[in-house]
């Protein structure tokens, strides 16, 4: 495996260019086709079915399903009969390498499938508002417009490549989002584990479950995390181990000495003295 076709490469190093956006509601005799595009092509069928043809392989589309056209290909469209509802915008794509002062550009095909049935719901609503942030901003003058459809086209590819022969939905992800962040701007105050379940909207032991699956640890774990990263800052700035169990959220400096030393090995003391 070359490092391009990796899709973590290839979600962190792509530079895409969005070069049309459109949602379309046609009607059931409508038909589109084309001959070898020098663009890809991704389309979210919103609803209704339809017939979409990629180098004479037809597959009937419904409601749910992500098509993707690679660059050079033959396709056609058209509805089955009844209204058809679809969001779509044509890209191009170049993977960008930097290597101390020296670049380089690979195009590696994306692993991407014809038609790719999206079964989660979140990860479809999610899907569907990124598409029309791109087409709201393909149609405006504004000169930021071309800088946000790359932001989300962007996003929309590493949602499908990171979602990819995944055992964590991206449902699940998505349960851990709010809390993750309520950690991160109030680690400094008390937070429990009800607290957090309750802002995910989740009860207490299956937010706990869905939690460990999608992150490896407990929301304790992940939140003692936090803190101890934000006192190493504190204890290598010059404070005291006093001043930084206070600061990070830790109730008394025996228990912020304890969960120290667990984590880094050594004590907020023996940190702060050797830098």
């Amino acid at each position: 495996m070359t490092i391009a076709s990796d899709n973590r490469w290839i979600s962190k190093n792509i530079f895409i260019k969005c070069l049309y956006s459109a949602h379309h509601t046609v009607s059931g005799e409508w038909y589109y086709s084309d001959e070898k595009t020098n663009y890809c092509n991704l389309v979210l069928i919103c609803s209704g079915t339809g017939f979409f043809t990629c180098e004479n392989i037809e597959t009937v589309v419904k409601r749910g399903d992500l098509v993707f056209f690679p660059s050079g290909v033959k396709r056609s469209m058209r509805a089955d009969g009844e209204t058809l509802e679809f969001r779509s915008f044509n890209f191009r794509y170049r993977l960008l390498f930097e290597h101390k002062t020296d670049w380089w550009i690979e195009n590696p095909p994306l692993p991407l499938e014809f038609v790719r049935h999206i079964d989660d719901k979140v990860l479809f609503t999610k899907l569907e508002q990124l598409f029309a942030h791109i087409q709201r901003h393909y149609t405006t003058l504004q000169y930021e417009a071309a800088f946000q459809m790359r932001f989300y086209a962007t996003e929309i590819l590493s949602l499908l490549l990171s979602d990819l022969k995944q055992e964590i939905s991206y449902s699940e992800k998505n349960i851990t989002e709010k809390s993750i962040a309520y950690m991160s701007e109030h680690f400094t105050e008390k937070i429990t584990l009800k607290e957090l379940a309750s802002i995910a909207k989740k009860s207490v032991s299956y937010y706990g479950k869905i939690f460990k699956k999608v992150h490896g640890v407990t929301p304790i774990d992940y939140l003692l995390s936090i803190r101890i990263s934000y006192a190493k800052k504190l204890l290598e700035n010059g404070s005291s181990v006093t001043e930084t169990a206070l600061l990070c959220g830790f109730s008394n400096v025996y228990y912020f000495s304890k969960a120290f030393r667990c984590k880094e090995n050594m004590s907020p003391s023996e940190y702060r003295n050797s830098h």
